[in-house]
């Protein structure tokens, strides 16, 4: 099992946990984003795709790489229902596990909330407040879904994919 992290939009408080955990050797983290984000160098379980800029990219990138056994941490709910398609366990930064049956409603929502802001009936906060309390929901979904995924191998062995 692959940790991917959606590293355009995951906060840096959830990033700690996920390079903690990497850090120990529990996990292989490959963040994947269009920028440089700041992470341990050279350690061999951490690994950054920087894929170019552009409308989707990274998430094109995640779809790509991303297997059934496989972990994707991101808050983008379109990218969350793509990977969902090919059977890829899904969590955001609060802890929250995107699934089927729930998807279509998290799409219509946002659909939804886009649709006011656009017509000037919404405007989102300044800034995401992310709560002590988000992370250590986040942790603890995490450290779960790592634990259900555990049996699937014995051994981490962690490689780099194709370079993008």
């Amino acid at each position: 099992m692959r940790v991917f992290i959606d590293g355009d939009s995951f906060v840096k408080q959830a990033r700690e946990v996920v390079i903690r955990s990497a850090l120990k050797g529990r996990i292989c983290a490959h963040f994947v984003a269009n920028h440089p984000i700041s992470l341990p160098k050279h350690h061999k379980n951490i690994f950054f795709y920087q894929v170019e800029a552009g409308a989707d990219k990274a998430d094109d990138f995640l779809v790509e790489h991303a297997q059934v056994h496989d972990l994707v941490l991101t808050r983008d709910i379109i990218l969350a229902s793509r990977l969902l398609a090919k059977g890829v366990a899904v969590l955001n930064d609060r802890g929250y596990q995107f699934n089927d049956d729930e998807i279509k409603v998290k799409l219509s929502e946002r659909d939804h909330m886009l649709k006011a802001r656009e017509a000037g009936l919404y405007v989102p906060p300044k800034e995401s407040l992310y709560a002590k309390k988000d992370g250590q929901n986040f942790a603890n979904a995490f450290y779960r879904v790592l634990e259900e995924k555990k049996g699937l191998r014995e051994s981490i062995e962690c490689v780099m994919i194709k370079k993008c």
